[in-house]
């Protein structure tokens, strides 16, 4: 009947009554909103006179929101009317283009250029380890049901496990496998699931190890799963913005991220279940009670639950072992004889071998499960020694010498591996992985080439003024076979997809960006890959000042000396000179900005040189007074 009555409607009136109607309609729905809030006070000034302007918000927010989503449906129902009315038309297309816009610009504020990569890096687990996890099966050694924690519980579960344990891989599984939605759905009770994750990595960009980085990566996957609620998390910037139409600038502090995740988990208009998978949080860069104390505030919010791991420190182990959880390291023997297994039955040796000394293999795999005490880091060190060791024709007794000489420690082990390479190489092996330690950011691998190199005066006389296509190519492909080859796999290069192209209206918004992107920038078409450590227990062996010293000086007999920081020095200035365009950016404030990164870059390594060494690199800095 409505329909048939529409029609007449439409028949009848013109465009310019339809377009008095919507006015008058417009000015009587605020009438009525103000009326509503007006009503709702009076009502509850006296028995709810502290719950008032809560109250309102929720009102306000959710009209914010209804009318967000109503956008779609009213665009439907305007293609009714646009034959007699284009300016119904003109205004839904306005209205969908503003809230558009407005999400672009708040997933365009938090987004930054490092926000996946940790994950992205972080090794697949083996296949079928892991599994125990939603079946309850493990050692038959107590602990808390993640299953039941799924399905029925609130507040934090605690995975912990000391360093090499595997706990990054374990986040990773959780986090992608499709079985913890399905028993998450059980939780919520028919409430939209939105699952975000946050892997906090201590050797990366400031992003990816502080609490900023982590908000914004939160937020950003929240809104991203749930766009209706962006003007309820920003509602003074919405309500600016849709009335003016002037774009307000997001500052990110922690204040506005942490109000943000507060209004949209807090918001009862729109209820949905929250799951957050935080991996290594000992990883973070600042006040580790700060962090807890926010995890701990998140988690008594009504439907949201958080998985955290995290090493065995007493600050975490006060603040979580009330929680339910497990103890890594005491559940994966199953696993890590699974994975040695798999590995060491890739070799024709091995496989010769349990033919010929079945009792014998089976014992060697024993003995290394054993000595691993469940370190699945130290599991992948050792059964790649003896990979190694069978394509040499080691026999079963040589296979257990040999693990016997390995170490049962992380540490010791690095050391034993570094003091193992024949010196030549090993001055090799170290100079790659000084770069990487005194880096302030993760490297492509083009960067470590140049780093490596660090000649000046065949730069100045030899290099031509841009680096051709091919041997950008030819140095990144020998420089990750060097690194592979004598870094004994302390060092990994990971691929980095090519990013955003940058535009006037979509500049850079990050210094990682600018600086790692600088080759796909520059209209290079070698792939850009970071070179890392392979492992945080890698960096903090390097970090130590005893080990510094012990290379340095007791290296097979000779000292070594080497600079890092002038290499690192040296290389931000041949990109400066030798690979940055102006005009390969579509955006001249991008362009500027990485102009200045890199000098920036130069002139921090060059005071590190200065204050270690106590002299300047004065050929390198004149040479860039003169280019700035």
């Amino acid at each position: 009947k409505w329909d048939t009555f529409r029609k007449a409607l439409i028949s009848i009136w013109n465009e310019d009554r339809i377009k008095d109607m919507l006015e008058k309609l417009e000015l009587a729905r605020k009438d009525a909103e103000f009326h509503i809030l007006l009503n709702l006070h009076c009502m509850l000034e006296n028995s709810f006179k502290n719950n008032v302007e809560d109250a309102k918000g929720e009102i306000i927010s959710a009209i914010q929101m209804l009318d967000w989503t109503t956008t779609s449906a009213n665009w439907e129902r305007g293609r009714t009317y646009s034959a007699s009315s284009p300016q119904i038309q003109e205004r839904l297309q306005s209205d969908a283009r503003k809230k558009d816009d407005f999400k672009r610009q708040v997933f365009r504020s938090l987004r930054f250029s490092t926000m996946t990569e940790r994950l992205e890096d972080i090794s697949e687990a083996h296949k079928r380890t892991f599994q125990w996890v939603y079946s309850h099966d493990g050692e038959n050694i107590k602990w808390n049901n993640f299953v039941d924690w799924l399905e029925h519980k609130d507040g934090i579960y605690w995975i912990q496990g000391k360093p090499g344990s595997g706990k990054s891989c374990l986040m990773k599984n959780l986090f992608d496998e499709k079985r913890t939605k399905t028993h998450l759905r059980i939780w919520s009770r028919g409430r939209p699931i939105v699952a975000a994750g946050f892997f906090f990595w201590y050797a990366g960009t400031d992003m990816q190890k502080s609490q900023n980085g982590l908000l914004r990566s939160i937020l950003f996957q929240i809104l991203n799963q749930q766009p209706k609620l962006i003007p309820v998390a920003y509602s003074e910037q919405w309500n600016y913005y849709n009335e003016n139409g002037i774009e307000l600038a997001f500052s990110n502090s922690r204040k506005e991220l942490t109000t943000a995740i507060s209004r949209i988990t807090h918001h009862t208009s729109f209820p949905f279940s929250l799951c957050l998978f935080i991996d290594g949080l000992d990883e973070y860069n600042g006040d580790h009670s700060e962090i807890i104390d926010l995890f701990k505030d998140v988690a008594t919010t009504p439907y949201t639950k958080l998985c955290i791991s995290s090493r065995p420190w007493p600050v975490f182990t006060n603040a979580f072992n009330s929680c339910p959880g497990l103890t890594l390291q005491d559940l994966t023997r199953g696993d890590i004889t699974k994975y040695v297994q798999a590995r060491l039955e890739e070799s024709p040796g091995m496989k010769a071998l349990k033919f010929s000394e079945p009792e014998e293999a089976e014992s060697l795999i024993h003995e290394i499960v054993d000595k691993s005490c469940g370190v699945f880091l130290w599991t992948r060190l050792v059964t790649t020694s003896l990979l190694s060791g069978l394509t040499n024709r080691d026999c079963i007794a040589d296979l257990q010498l040999r693990l016997e000489q390995l170490p049962a420690e992380l540490e010791e082990l690095y050391i034993y591996m570094l003091k193992r390479i024949e010196p030549f190489y090993l001055t090799q092996a170290l100079r790659l992985l000084y770069i990487i330690q005194y880096s302030r950011r993760p490297l492509p691998s083009l960067v470590v080439s140049i780093a490596d190199e660090a000649d000046f005066d065949s730069f100045i006389n030899f290099w031509p003024s841009r680096l051709p296509d091919e041997e950008v190519t030819a140095r990144c492909e020998a420089i990750e076979d060097k690194i592979y080859s004598r870094c004994l796999g302390l060092l990994e290069c990971h691929v980095q997809p090519p990013p955003a192209e940058i535009t006037p209206e979509n500049p850079l918004h990050d210094n990682n960006s600018c600086l790692n992107d600088l080759l796909y920038y520059c209209k290079y078409t070698r792939p850009t890959r970071r070179v890392q450590f392979m492992h945080r227990t890698v960096k903090e062996f390097f970090d130590k000042a005893d080990v510094d010293s012990e290379f340095r000086t007791s290296l097979h007999g000779k000292t070594f000396i080497f600079d890092a920081n002038e290499t690192l020095c040296f290389a931000s200035f041949v990109q400066l000179q030798r690979l940055f365009s102006v005009s390969a950016y579509g955006s001249w404030a991008s362009a500027y900005r990485t102009f200045w990164l890199l000098i920036n870059e130069c002139l921090y390594y060059a005071a590190q040189v200065e204050q270690t060494n106590g002299h300047a690199i004065t050929a390198i800095l004149d040479e860039l007074a003169a280019t700035a």
